[in-house]
């Protein structure tokens, strides 16, 4: 049915297996209800005696330790997250050792220490002071963080600490761990598409993801959630770079293998995900054709790092699908094969909401909204509704997303999602399903009927009531068009955005004192049925709950 599967290419090319795998995604929650086996569910029980270090620590290597201060960097919220500020610069000279410090901190540090009882399975644990979880600026699914983040710098500044060569952000000691001694960021920039190639950049930040992290947990799902995790970090650092006024670049389409070759990966086990190019305004090296370098037959990298598993398996399809997304880099396609990847607002003829200015004028500092976000497991509170105003600020702060600096951009903008929601408490807002404009920064109201409780069926876990959401914010994309546009890489490509309009969500509920929580246990089929997606091409992919948040007994010791 068109809107609830997604369509394939020739049988066994790379998209028809993308395409297969995201098809089993949307439909498992519907496949489980009427008690189909899925190969994406996880036939035994978690082994969480066994599971996998949080950190990625290499062994036998130098470490830079990284400072922790943010220098008094006090950044207006409200221009920050401003999605028409397009020209900010920080009034602070700073060094690109002091940059990075403060940058990897508030993009993958560990930033406080919490002991949170809530709705969630394992609850009990956390309300030990052994299971106190190390909580990071940066959303992950399941709470598993398996992104990591390497470094790649160039000529070095005579005041620089910071020698050129390859890193690796060792999280667990704050400090850079040192792979390779030595310029090689010609090969970084050869693997990157001509598009992102060209742009000027003094260093790159390459985030990759660590399967066995998620795997261990979600087995042949986690491919679904570490590609959206991916995007949540990305985010993350370039929130951080626009509050240190740095510029920053995004590429999604670059050669996997000679990436992963770089750093030591092997792209069934770790593979750089994205590549995030920063430059500072007054010293960024000329972006245009790389210089010739010979492909690497092996590892440039041989380092060992700890792994804490002692039985660590292997997934086929997680393998094949990862594969049939791997691509050599050049010319991201173009023209009129993009045409039909803009996401745009369905055609109605019912009621439209014009809302109220964005504003976060009352927000506090950068650095403690990111540290302030959490997932509010079982908190969530209908009293009091959220204004208006605020849902508003959310709304247009999260569609901000589509601004994105990208070498996978259309036209100039990365158009490749867009947010519905179900309106349950939202003062001045009549209960309903809607469609937000971003053009016109309006609700446009869908014809469709359905209550809070109704709704809950269609979640699978227990940990959120989602009778109690402000509102149910809905996260749509066009999974055909961006397999269609982009062959197997599409659905990577999407999945970042998601997971960058997800980590969008968090902060600016964050900021406007709002609780949030992403779910991904949702019966997809049936939400597109109640979103009236069934006609179109479109899907919903992840939902996100805001709301106020009920008082609880949650610790949280600041460690930054």
């Amino acid at each position: 049915m068109i809107g609830t599967s997604i369509s394939t290419a020739s049988p066994g090319s790379s998209t028809a297996t993308v395409a297969a795998y995201a098809s089993s995604v949307l439909g498992r929650v519907r496949s489980w209800a009427e008690g189909q086996s899925s190969p994406l569910m996880p036939p035994d029980q978690v082994d969480w005696s066994d599971q996998p270090c949080r950190y990625k620590i290499y062994q036998g290597v130098e470490r830079l330790p990284l400072c922790s201060d943010f220098g008094g960097q006090s950044v207006s919220l409200d221009r920050l997250l401003d999605p028409d500020t397009t020209d900010f610069r920080s009034r602070d000279p700073r060094t690109i050792y002091q940059e990075l410090s403060a940058l990897l901190l508030l993009a993958n540090g560990v930033v406080s220490r919490r002991l949170s009882p809530n709705w969630n399975p394992q609850s009990s644990s956390l309300c030990d002071h052994m299971g106190a979880l190390l909580a990071r600026p940066t959303a992950s699914g399941g709470g598993l963080y398996p992104y990591e983040l390497y470094l790649a710098t160039g000529r070095a500044a005579s005041d620089e600490p910071l020698l050129p060569g390859l890193y690796h952000y060792d999280n667990a000691h704050h400090a850079l761990a040192q792979l390779h001694a030595g310029d090689e960021s010609s090969r970084v920039v050869e693997a990157l598409s001509e598009r992102a190639a060209a742009e000027p950049a003094d260093y790159w930040l390459l985030i990759s993801i660590q399967f066995w992290k998620n795997l261990f947990k979600y087995h042949n799902f986690g491919y679904h959630v570490v590609t959206q995790d991916a995007g949540a970090v990305v985010e993350s650092i370039l929130l951080a770079a626009k509050m240190l006024g740095v510029e920053s670049h995004v590429s999604l389409w670059f050669d996997d293998e000679q990436l992963n070759a770089l750093l030591g990966l092997k792209t069934r086990v770790e593979s750089v995900l994205a590549v995030v190019a920063l430059r500072r305004t007054s010293r960024a090296t000329p972006g245009g054709p790389a210089p010739q370098c010979s492909r690497l037959d092996a590892p440039l990298v041989r380092l060992a790092s700890y792994q804490r598993s002692k039985r660590v398996f292997t997934l086929p399809l997680v393998e094949t699908v990862h594969l049939a997304t791997v691509i050599h880099a050049g010319q991201t396609p173009d023209g009129d094969g993009l045409l039909g990847v803009r996401c745009d607002p369905l055609d109605t003829n019912e009621p439209t909401f014009p809302l109220p200015p964005a504003s976060f004028a009352s927000a506090g500092r950068f650095p403690d909204i990111v540290q302030d976000r959490h997932s509010s497991f079982g908190r969530l509170s209908g009293a009091p509704p959220i204004s208006l105003r605020s849902l508003a600020a959310l709304l247009r702060w999260g569609a901000g997303v589509h601004a994105t600096a990208s070498d996978v951009s259309v036209g100039g903008e990365c158009p490749f999602t867009r947010l519905m929601l179900f309106a349950h408490h939202v003062q001045d807002l009549p209960r309903g399903i809607y469609g937000y404009d971003s053009a016109r920064h309006a609700l446009g109201a869908i014809p469709s009927q359905v209550t809070p409780r109704e709704l809950q069926q269609y979640y699978i876990l227990q940990n959120y009531n989602l009778e109690q959401a402000a509102a149910v914010l809905v996260l749509v994309g066009n999974v055909n068009a961006m397999l269609k546009a982009f062959g197997g890489r599409g659905y990577r490509i999407l999945n970042a955005q998601v997971g960058q309009l997800v980590q969008r969500l968090y902060v600016g509920a964050a900021a406007l004192g709002l609780a949030c929580g992403a779910l991904l246990g949702i019966d997809n089929l049936s939400l597109n049925a109640l979103l009236r997606l069934e006609s179109s091409q479109q899907t919903s992919l992840l939902i996100v709950l805001i709301g106020h948040e009920r008082a609880s007994g949650t610790w949280d010791c600041r460690l930054v």
